[in-house]
């Protein structure tokens, strides 16, 4: 995952570094939900969920520009698509969980900043 650069990321968007980490919280609230229920779709191996799923994290992400959970959940949602959901579908949960936890730890150190 690439460091964050709240400062130049809320310029460029043309807010304030405060309202984004507001976005943030939101994403990471909303992102932590969805994890959860996506990891109970895998085990469910409900392929038109679990792509529904992907779908709104990879647009979630995208919103915030956070490329690497939008390439994982893009790959998820291409899998499901072409109907090969197991084993690569836990892997790129996998991958997603991981990429979300730095997220929130960059975030967290952001906070601290403030």
């Amino acid at each position: 995952m690439k460091l964050l650069n709240l400062a130049e990321q809320a310029e460029d968007i043309g807010i304030d570094r405060s309202s984004l980490l507001s976005l943030y919280y939101i994403f990471i609230n909303q992102t932590e939900t969805d994890l959860k229920e996506l990891k109970q779709l895998i085990a469910e191996n409900n392929r038109s969920a679990i792509r529904d799923k992907a779908h709104h994290i990879k647009g979630a992400s995208l919103n915030l520009e956070i490329e690497d959970m939008v390439e994982s959940a893009r790959l998820m949602v291409l899998n499901c698509d072409e109907g090969d959901i197991s084993p690569i579908c836990q892997e790129l949960y996998l991958q997603l969980l991981t990429q979300f936890q730095n997220l929130k730890l960059q975030i967290a150190e952001e906070k601290d900043l403030d």
